[in-house]
């Protein structure tokens, strides 16, 4: 009996020692696992980029820059009615070649008519009375007064009919020179004001190209030389020359209009060229020394940012997670495209999301090759 007493308190010991270590160790695992989790970093962040190749050195001043551009007349108008009316005829279709005076358009003229035998009537009763008053007047029946009373009524009444007669001329819409019809905006039955554009002309044989031109390039476009492919001429190379350059830029798109005419244009290549026909104008060379200071870059429209009115681009250097802001030249923009300078080989450029990042963030690179479209540095871009 005395054994098992000694026995127990040893035992009841033993456990509670245990116990103690046991809830001493808990806490610490507890901590241990929190600063485990509170020293992983985050994931990274997926990033589309794609890897500029090269394109030897440096591009000269005379790599191409190529820009949309439209076949158009160089001398075009919108013409309209000099009085007001409804719309009786309509004599011609869009497309049609007219010769000048030809009728494009009649106003329904009665009322015009009627007003020109009222004044007609009128003022060959007053040429009339101013004979007799003529004749009164030597007689002695009538006063001078009087008799230059009625000369100058005579006058204003052969005034009236002829301002009647224009009325009734003007009621026919004719071609001011010879060309081609290229839009109406009104039809038989439809009324118009006096003035109002109904029928768009061009003149025949004089064509040229027009091209916007962005701010970028716009300085230099008059020290280029120009030269111009239109799709569906048989893909040969014109030359222009810029006639005319807009002083200030359309406000949508601060781009500046510019127009160039064709140089030794055959008549068979003339033959071929229609109004409204897309060009791709290429420009080459500018001011004598000038330099571009890298290869020009196609890049999607997507990977370009602006900062504080600056384009540039996010970059993922080698062996980096965090991205890098480059500020690049812009030199042309197409449709879902943009042609930049100011990349070297071997840049990593984000090409989507690129509103969205800064340069805090972490991130891994995932390379994609441009989802179909051609993205390859091109000195003649």
């Amino acid at each position: 009996m005395m054994t098992h007493s000694l026995l127990f308190p040893v035992r009841s010991l033993s456990l509670r020692t245990l116990a103690a270590a046991v809830a001493l160790a808990m806490p610490l695992a507890l901590v241990s696992g929190c600063s485990s989790e509170a020293a992983s970093p985050p994931p990274a962040h997926p990033v589309l980029v794609m890897t500029v190749q090269g394109a030897g050195a440096g591009a000269a001043a005379g790599s191409e820059r190529s820009l949309p551009g439209v076949v158009v007349a160089r001398y075009a108008s919108d013409i309209g009615f000099q009085v007001a009316g409804r719309i009786g005829k309509r004599l011609v279709e869009v497309g049609q070649v007219v010769r000048k005076g030809q009728p494009l358009l009649q106003l329904d003229s009665s009322d015009y008519a009627l007003a020109l035998s009222a004044a007609k009537a009128e003022a060959d009763q007053a040429s009339s009375d101013e004979q007799r008053f003529k004749t009164l007047v030597a007689d002695g029946a009538v006063s001078v007064a009087d008799n230059e009373r009625q000369k100058a009524r005579a006058a204003a009444t052969r005034a009236q009919y002829q301002l009647a007669g224009n009325r009734v001329r003007y009621a026919t819409l004719v071609a001011p020179y010879d060309g081609v019809v290229t839009g109406l905006r009104a039809e038989a039955g439809q009324m118009v004001s006096e003035g109002m554009p109904v029928v768009s002309m061009a003149r025949q044989g004089e064509i040229e190209i027009a091209a916007d031109i962005p701010e970028s390039l716009v300085a230099d476009v008059s020290h280029q030389q120009a030269s111009a492919e239109i799709w569906g001429s048989g893909g040969e190379h014109l030359a222009l020359v810029l006639r005319e350059l807009s002083p200030t830029a359309s406000q949508p798109l601060r781009t500046y209009r510019a127009r160039f005419t064709l140089s030794g244009l055959t008549a068979e290549m003339r033959a071929r060229l229609r109004l409204g026909m897309t060009a791709q104008v290429l420009l080459s060379g500018g001011k004598p020394g000038a330099q571009v200071s890298s290869a020009a870059v196609m890049l999607p429209a997507s990977a370009l940012v602006k900062t504080s009115g600056q384009p540039s681009v996010w970059l993922l250097p080698a062996g980096a997670d965090h991205l890098q802001l480059q500020s690049v030249q812009v030199l042309s923009y197409q449709n879902d495209t943009v042609s930049v300078a100011g990349l070297q080989a071997g840049a990593r450029v984000v090409t989507t999301g690129v509103q969205k990042l800064d340069g805090k963030l972490r991130v891994r690179a995932v390379e994609r090759s441009g989802a179909g479209l051609d993205y390859a540095v091109r000195a003649g871009s």
